[in-house]
């Protein structure tokens, strides 16, 4: 696995020779730092710019793909000319049309029923957070100081009241209450070209920082550029940033550069 700064020269080769260019970073731990809580989380002017200007090159088509809710990552970004694919994909927005996972949209419902309940049995549980994704429940624990293991433990028993509807995935410092349906971000991945509409398939530059984001790793093609974020070296990813900060560098220099050019180091 390479680092993506130090083979900088050879990606963007492969960027500036691809005809379409579908760029999809995360958001929490790739586009901002992980924060205590996800309002805390906050996409810069500066940030918010780059994205922009990403969005404005004729070549790319832009996007987050990201565990929050439509409505919040909405809120987070507000760049016009992207598109976004929240709850890990489940639901779809770009500019034509919004597409929902069906089977999603159909355990919503129970999910909005499920939430007071869950919210009551965790409410022993200090710095445990509920909150409502809409198609997702996320379980945020970072401020939480005990034993993991215990409320896991809790939540499994909860859901096994709903005959297997749901299903528990565990991610950083988080735990999600998920409809058990099959889907996942790689699946999302090819959804979303699908919406799209491409006639050939594109470059896809795809940053992710969290086990979820591995099947889309998985998902993509040899000559795509899969970045993971952070230390870990169990990963699908061909390349690696250690930080936000070096995503933000990468996507500068993308979006300075045109064909045949490099920004200065």
């Amino acid at each position: 696995m390479k680092n993506l700064w130090k083979a900088r020269r050879e990606v963007l080769e492969r960027v500036w020779a691809a005809p379409q260019v579908l760029l999809l970073p995360d958001y929490d731990g790739t586009l901002v730092p992980i924060r205590p809580t996800p309002e805390l989380a906050r996409l810069s002017s500066e940030r918010k710019k780059i994205l922009a200007g990403l969005a404005l090159k004729p070549a790319f088509d832009v996007g987050i793909l990201t565990g929050r809710s439509l409505k919040d990552i909405q809120k987070a970004v507000k760049i016009p000319g992207l598109f976004y694919a929240a709850n890990y994909g489940l639901v779809i927005a770009t500019a034509k049309e919004k597409w929902v996972h069906p089977g999603a949209q159909k355990r919503a419902s129970i999910l909005k029923r499920m939430l007071p309940s869950l919210r009551r049995i965790l409410s022993g549980y200090p710095g445990v957070r509920v909150e409502d994704k809409a198609l997702t429940v996320a379980v945020h624990y970072r401020r939480y100081r005990e034993a993991v293991e215990p409320l896991r433990q809790k939540m499994m028993r909860f859901l096994k009241v709903y005959g297997g509807r749901f299903r528990l995935a565990p991610g950083k410092k988080i735990f999600e209450v998920y409809p058990a349906v099959a889907w996942d971000k790689g699946k999302a991945l090819s959804k979303i070209q699908a919406l799209l509409g491409f006639r050939k398939r594109p470059l896809v530059i795809f940053f992710g920082d969290d086990r979820a984001d591995e099947e889309a790793f998985r998902q993509m093609r040899h000559q795509d550029i899969s970045v993971a974020v952070g230390r870990s070296k169990k990963t699908a990813a061909r390349y690696f940033c250690r930080n936000s900060d070096e995503v933000i560098r990468f996507l500068k220099l993308l979006c300075g550069a045109g064909a045949g050019s490099e920004s200065s180091t």
